[in-house]
Parts: structure tokens; C-alpha cells; sequence
């Protein structure tokens, strides 16, 4: 992966389009969603025997500097009316879909039926009155697509899943979090305004939530009119619907590299780490402790273990990598991913479930795997897997994709039962 010091950073983590060579993403599809204006976006996988082969065009990252010379106006936040999902499984359908959910080996079995490249077909066409059996069926849901409409994407870095089931993401070059229903659909955004620095609003790259349903975002601001260029990394405390509280920064870095954060819920900590140092914070905004992570392994993404143990992915040289275990002191444990089954390339997203299992990103192999709390891969859970990833309190596993689209597995193909 290529580090620039320019503004095009802002892309490293958006969902841009992995052009190093692999035996192929297990996604292909071309999209022409008939959709009402101003509607979300959400693709509900249909099985069928349609055979139609296309590619989208991969996704490039854009570039722009932060806003500093206007004051950009709040964008109020929405609730919308509720969607509703039409879908007919047509030949010559135009979209097309391919999850691959071949079963793995390890101590788990999964009754997700085994199938070879096969295709979903989805016509979908988005109208009030939201109603789906998707969820139910047991089946993927796929929704999301580039550009800056309601649930659309331009850089969907940080996801994160509430105790109510609902689905937060970051929408890094939007500047704001959208978030959405356990099926899909869309409820409101809220632009990431940085309260006390005159309307200014972040780029936000990560998202976590804490015991009392806060959301806590960290991002990146470039103040270009300033000379030198100043930046400053932000994490701010969010309501629900967009109403801003804490902010604090994070100590300035010249580097491009992205931020991100996860809640210590148990010692009410706010963990971030930028670049190599990771910095822990009080609830309130207050500063606690920070330390210095293994020189030379940028961070891709953090969470604690049910011990309370940071787990932070990182990249190495030729597109190689692993998960660093640290305790909250900062004493370095053991690492894995780096070697034999389960190999970690290029890891991103990391969360933990509910019998200490933990799940990891693997970028470059394009899919996600599954790690015992001591390292030992277990099986590769599904096959597709770009950026951040997290679970949803009934088991659901949200991947954030590398098209700017979002996937929703269900409880038994994570589980494998």
C-alpha cells in the first residue's frame, strides 16, 4: 500500500478498489438499481441461475482539502420515512451479485448451502413502506453504492453496530455517518461538525460506540489556509442523531495515516491510536496514558478482548501483516496472522465475539477469518472482507466492502450452525 503526504491520504482507507493481483474478488456485478429520488440504495440477493458475467469499474478515491476559508452549515439531521424492497429475479437481471460461502475447515460447520461461483440476481426498486424477508432468509444483504445520495458511500472506513441493532458507518469523503436498520434500511446521517472550530467538518475514518449509546468518531481536518498547513485529528462525542458533546484532539501529526478508535466499556476508556502511539482517554475527554506501539507496523484498526487485551492490525512490507496483542500498560503479548493458515495480508477490520473469538479483515485475501482469543485460526468465515467489520448484538456480521457498499451476513453463516 502506497503512504502519500499529500491530500489524497484521505483515500488510504476509503473503500477503493484492491489492484493488487488475486485470484479474483469474490464480488462481480454491474449495477442499473432503478431507484425515487432521494431513496436509499439496498440490494436484497435473490437466488438465481442467471449466468451473465460484468464488472463495475473499480472505485477510486477522490481527493479535496479540508473546508477552512467558508463555513460550511450543519447538515441538520433526518430521520426518513421507511423503504420498502421490491425485488423480481429476472434473466438478463441487471445486477449481479456472487457471494461465495463455501464451507471451511475447523472445530465449526455451517448449513449455508455450497455453491461454485454462483450468481445472485437483483432488480431492486426502493419505495416507502420498507418490508423485507431477507433478514429471515437467511440470505446476505448488500446495500450502498458510490456517491454522496442518501445511503451512498464515498468511503465507507469505520462501521460500527448498536445494542438496539442499528448500523453506523462513516462516510469519510461526505464528511458524516450514515446509519441504517439491521436489513438495510436507511434511517439518517448527521455531517461530523467539529464543535468550536466555527462550523469546520471532519473527515471522518472510525466510529465506536459506548455503554450509554454514544457515538465517538475520530477524523482529520487540513487547515490549508494556514501556513505551514496545520492538521488536526479530532475525536468527538455524537448523539444518536448528530448532536455534538465532547471533542478533544489528538496530539498533531504531519502524517497521512489514518486514525481509529474503539470504547473500552468496562474501564470507560476511549482507546485511539494514531499512527504508532496509542493514546487512552477518560469518558470526559480527560487524557490517561498512552505508549508506543512495535516500530514500524502502521495500525490498521483496534479492539479489546474479553480480557480487556488491545488487539490492533497492521501491515508489514509485501503486503504481509498480523494482529499485535498489547495489555492496556502497553506491554507487547504475542502477535499472530503472520504465518501458515489463517496468514493475515494487508489486515484491516478486527472485532470480537461473544465466546472470544476473533474475527480480522484479511484485505488482500479478500475475506474474513476467524482467530481463537489466543491466535490459533480457526476458519475463514466468509469470503469477502475490505475494511472495517463489526458484530451486531443477535450475531449479525457487517463488512464494510471495498465498492463502497455495505454486506450484512447472517448469525449462521458467522457462527457455522
Amino acid at each position: 500500500m502506497t503512504h502519500t503526504t499529500s491530500d489524497t491520504a484521505f483515500s488510504n482507507r476509503s473503500a477503493m478498489a484492491d489492484t493488487i493481483g488475486t485470484t479474483g474478488p469474490p464480488f462481480r456485478w454491474s449495477t442499473e438499481t432503478t431507484a425515487m429520488a432521494d431513496r436509499s440504495y439496498i440490494y436484497t440477493p435473490t437466488p438465481s441461475v442467471d449466468t451473465v458475467g460484468t464488472t463495475a469499474p473499480p472505485f477510486t478515491g477522490t481527493t479535496g482539502m479540508a473546508d477552512t476559508t467558508s463555513t460550511p452549515s450543519v447538515d441538520t439531521p433526518v430521520t426518513t420515512e421507511l423503504y420498502s424492497t421490491e425485488t423480481t429475479a429476472m434473466a438478463d437481471s441487471t445486477s449481479i451479485l456472487s457471494v461465495d460461502t463455501t464451507g471451511t475447515t475447523g472445530p465449526y460447520s455451517t448449513r449455508t448451502t455450497r455453491m461454485t461461483d454462483s450468481l445472485f440476481t437483483t432488480q431492486t426498486t426502493v419505495s416507502p413502506a420498507f418490508s423485507s424477508t431477507q433478514e429471515s432468509s437467511g440470505d446476505p444483504i448488500v446495500f450502498g453504492r458510490e456517491g454522496s445520495g442518501l445511503g451512498e458511500f464515498n468511503g465507507n472506513n469505520g462501521v460500527a453496530v448498536s445494542a438496539n441493532n442499528e448500523i453506523f458507518v462513516t462516510d469519510l469523503h461526505n464528511k458524516r455517518v450514515q446509519y441504517f436498520r439491521m436489513d438495510g434500511t436507511y434511517l439518517g446521517k448527521f455531517s461530523t461538525v467539529v464543535p468550536g472550530e466555527d462550523g469546520i467538518v471532519m473527515r471522518p475514518y472510525d466510529i465506536a460506540i459506548d455503554g450509554k449509546a454514544n457515538l465517538w468518531v475520530v477524523g482529520k481536518v487540513i487547515y490549508t489556509s494556514e501556513r505551514p498547513v496545520r492538521l488536526a485529528v479530532y475525536v468527538v462525542q455524537y448523539s444518536r442523531d448528530g448532536r455534538a458533546g465532547i471533542k478533544f484532539d489528538i496530539p498533531r501529526r504531519y502524517d497521512p495515516w489514518m486514525q481509529t478508535i474503539t470504547v473500552d466499556t468496562t474501564r470507560d476508556k476511549i482507546i485511539v491510536v494514531n499512527f504508532d502511539t496509542v493514546y487512552t482517554y477518560r469518558l470526559n475527554g480527560d487524557f490517561h496514558d498512552s505508549f508506543k506501539k512495535i516500530k514500524g507496523r502502521l495500525v490498521s484498526y483496534v479492539t479489546l478482548d474479553k480480557e480487556g487485551n488491545l488487539l490492533l492490525t497492521h501491515d508489514a512490507p509485501k503486503g504481509s501483516g498480523g494482529v499485535n496483542v498489547y495489555s492496556q500498560s502497553g506491554t507487547f503479548l504475542f502477535k499472530f496472522g503472520v504465518q501458515g493458515n489463517g496468514q493475515l495480508r494487508d489486515p484491516q477490520g478486527i472485532c470480537v465475539d461473544t465466546f472470544g473469538n476473533i474475527l480480522v479483515a484479511n484485505k488482500e485475501e479478500r475475506r474474513v477469518d476467524m482467530f481463537t482469543s489466543r491466535g490459533k485460526f480457526v476458519r475463514t468465515v466468509v469470503n469477502v472482507g475490505y475494511n472495517d467489520i463489526a458484530l451486531g448484538p443477535n450475531g449479525h456480521l457487517v463488512v464494510n466492502n471495498a465498492d463502497n457498499t455495505v454486506i450484512i451476513f447472517p448469525p449462521q453463516m458467522v457462527l457455522g450452525n
